[in-house]
C-alpha cells in the first residue's frame, strides 16, 4: 500500500482546512510555544538561586512534554476535521491524558531505544575522550614532578662531571659539528614524512567514521519516521491502546517513509524564510524597546522575554500549516488501508475474496463437525456441511467419502 499524491496536495489540503481558521491555529502553537519557553525562562531565573531547583524545573518540563503533544495533536486533528476548538483546549486534553500521552511516548521510545543511543554516542566518546586524557595529562605532571628533579646533589655532581670531561677532550668540533647537522637534517626529514602520514591517517579516519555516522543517523530517521503517525492514530480513535497505535503507524507507513520525508522536505523554504523573519522581527522590537523604554532590570527582562517569544513568530505561524499537512497524509493512509481492506473482504468475484470466503467456509464447516461430535446419529461432511446419517460412508449430497 504506496500512497501516489504529491506533496503539493496534501499541502493544498491543508491550507483548505486552515481557511478561516488561522486565527485559531496560529493562537494554538502560540500558547504552545509561551508555555514550552515560560517553563525554560523560570529554569533559567531558578538556576541563579539554586541548581536543584533549576534541575526539578527541567524534570517538571520533562514530564508535560508527552501530554502537551498529545493535546496539540488532539486539536490540530479535530481542527483538520472541521470541528470548533478553543486554543486553550489542548492543555485541558493533554493533561487529562496525561499517563495515555506518556504511554505512546514510552512505547515509541521502546521501539527507538537505540537511534537515541546512536544520537548520543559521540558525547559519549567525546566524554571518554576527554576524561581520559586529563587523566593521563595528571599523571604524567605528577610523575615529573615528583620523581625527575629532586636529586639536586646528583644533578649538579654529574654537571662538574661534564664540564670536567669537555674541558680536556680534544676532538675536532667542525668535523663533529658537519655530522650533527648531517644526522639533524635526516631526521627532520625522516619527521616530517612521518608526520604527514600521521596526519592523513588521522584525516582519513576522521572521514571513515564521519560517513559511518552518517550512515547510522540515516538508520536513525528511517526508523523514527515509522512512527511519526503514532500521535495523530491516537487522537483519531481513543479507543484504540498506545501499543496498538504505535504498530498500526509502523504498518502504515511501511513503503511510504520516503513520501512522508519528502512532503516535511517540501516546508524547507519556508522554513528557511521563517528563520530570517524571526531574526529579523527579534532584533527591530530589541532595538525598539531599547529607545523607547528606560533601561531597568524589569524592562530588561520583559522586552527579552517578548523578544524571545517574537524570535519564534515563524515557527509559530508554520506549525499548523505542517500540522495539518501531515494530517491530510495520515488520513490518505487510512482511506487507502480501509479500501484495500474492503477490497480483500468484500468483493465475492475477487480472487482474494474468494480465498477468504472459501477459508470461512471452510471454518464454519469444522464447527459444525465439532457440534455433531456431540450427536453420535450425525456425520457432517468436511466438504459441503451436509448432515448425513451415522451409517453412512460417503456425503449424500456432494458424493465426497466422509
Amino acid at each position: 500500500m504506496i500512497i501516489n499524491r504529491k506533496a503539493r496536495d496534501f499541502r493544498k489540503e491543508a491550507r483548505d482546512a486552515l481557511s478561516g481558521k488561522w486565527g485559531t491555529a496560529i493562537l494554538i502553537s502560540l500558547i504552545y510555544v509561551a508555555i514550552i519557553l515560560g517553563v525554560a525562562i523560570i529554569s533559567s531565573l531558578v538556576g541563579m538561586i539554586s541548581q536543584i531547583l533549576s534541575f526539578l524545573v527541567f524534570i517538571a518540563f520533562i514530564l508535560i512534554l508527552p501530554p502537551l503533544t498529545y493535546g496539540t495533536s488532539y486539536v490540530y486533528y479535530h481542527l483538520k476535521n472541521g470541528e470548533k476548538i478553543s486554543p486553550i483546549e489542548f492543555v485541558k486534553v493533554g493533561f487529562l491524558n496525561f499517563g495515555r500521552g506518556w504511554k505512546i511516548s514510552l512505547q515509541i521510545l521502546k521501539k527507538c531505544w537505540w537511534c537515541i543511543l546512536i544520537i548520543i554516542l559521540p558525547l559519549i566518546l567525546g566524554l571518554v575522550f576527554f576524561v581520559v586524557q586529563n587523566a593521563s595529562s595528571v599523571t604524567l605532571s605528577n610523575y615529573f614532578s615528583s620523581s625527575s628533579y629532586d636529586n639536586y646533589d646528583y644533578y649538579d655532581v654529574y654537571s662538574k662531571y661534564l664540564d670536567d670531561y669537555y674541558e680536556y677532550d680534544d676532538y675536532d668540533y667542525d668535523y663533529y659539528d658537519y655530522y650533527s647537522n648531517y644526522d639533524y637534517d635526516y631526521y627532520d626529514d625522516n619527521r616530517n614524512i612521518e608526520s604527514l602520514v600521521s596526519n592523513l591517517g588521522g584525516i582519513l579516519l576522521s572521514f571513515l567514521l564521519l560517513i559511518i555516522y552518517l550512515g547510522l543517523c540515516v538508520l536513525v530517521v528511517s526508523k523514527s519516521l515509522l512512527y511519526a503517525l503514532t500521535f495523530w492514530i491516537a487522537v483519531s480513535d481513543e479507543s484504540i491502546s498506545p501499543k496498538e497505535a504505535v504498530l498500526h503507524s509502523e504498518e502504515l507507513m511501511r513503503g511510504n517513509r520516503g513520501r512522508y520525508f519528502c512532503l516535511i522536505l517540501s516546508f524547507f523554504g519556508w522554513a528557511i524564510l521563517a528563520g530570517v523573519a524571526e531574526i529579523l522581527v527579534s532584533k527591530l522590537v530589541m532595538d525598539l524597546f531599547s529607545r523607547i523604554l528606560i533601561f531597568t532590570t524589569a524592562t530588561q527582562i520583559i522586552s527579552q522575554i517578548i523578544s524571545l517569544i517574537l524570535s519564534y513568530v515563524g515557527t509559530i505561524i508554520l506549525t499548523p500549516y505542517i500540522s495539518l499537512s501531515t494530517i491530510a497524509f495520515y488520513q490518505e493512509l487510512e482511506r487507502m488501508n480501509d479500501q484495500n481492506y474492503n477490497n480483500m473482504n468484500l468483493q465475492p468475484n475477487n480472487a482474494m475474496g474468494q480465498f477468504n470466503n472459501t477459508n470461512i467456509n471452510q471454518y464454519n464447516n469444522e464447527k459444525q463437525f465439532e457440534n455433531a461430535n456431540e450427536n453420535e446419529n450425525i456425520k457432517i461432511c468436511m466438504n459441503c456441511g451436509k448432515e448425513n446419517s451415522k451409517d453412512s460412508e460417503y456425503c449424500t449430497n456432494c458424493g465426497n467419502k466422509i
